[in-house]
């Protein structure tokens, strides 16, 4: 999941936040699947937690940033 400042792309493709969890749980077999974050276009800081905090509370039990 790419995060930008003022987006998200899933896979390279324009998500909309409220569906990034529905649409990461397509592509997953279980909740503690890795998500793979990415802070992309200097997103601040504060999006990258509320998208972290958005997919926890869907039961993703493990995600991953990377630079």
């Amino acid at each position: 999941v790419d995060i930008l400042p003022e987006g998200l792309r899933l896979n390279g493709v324009a998500t909309d936040a409220a569906a990034l969890p529905a649409a990461l749980g397509g592509l997953m077999q279980t909740p503690g699947d890795t998500v793979i974050l990415r802070g992309r276009d200097a997103a601040p800081l504060q999006r990258v937690v509320e998208v972290m905090e958005t997919l926890s509370a869907a039961g993703m039990t493990s995600l991953v940033l990377v630079e």
